[in-house]
């Protein structure tokens, strides 16, 4: 379930009620704020808030350059990709997600999209 309402929040098959009153604070936590000096792999699926985890972990990603699956269903494909293309990923689709292979990455020039 989305931790924001949108225009296109899902129905889960029971109403959520996101009046301020009905909301829980939730500490979020960047991953730039954890001071990690490698990361080799992340799985993103935050219902549409990837952009949002991408951005708070730029320093870490571009640092570490891990390989990533991210699921587009809920947030913009071509915003994502573009992310990713400017920071040095291959992209590969997978279904609802994108696999993202840094270019330094050995890896990246062995996988062929069929």
């Amino acid at each position: 379930m989305e931790i924001r309402k949108t225009e296109d929040t899902e129905y889960i098959g029971q109403q959520i009620d996101y009046s301020e009153n009905k909301l829980q604070q939730t500490q979020m936590i960047a991953i730039d704020d954890l001071g990690l000096n490698r990361l080799d792999f992340a799985k993103i699926d935050i219902e549409g808030m990837e952009m949002d985890a991408l951005a708070g972990a730029e320093k870490t990603i571009s640092l570490t350059k891990p390989q990533l699956i991210i699921e587009k269903i809920k947030s913009n494909e071509e915003e994502l990709s573009k992310w990713l293309s400017d920071h040095g990923y291959r992209i590969f689709p997978l279904g609802i997600n994108l696999l993202a292979i840094h270019k330094s990455d050995p890896l990246s020039s062995q996988i062929e999209v069929k």
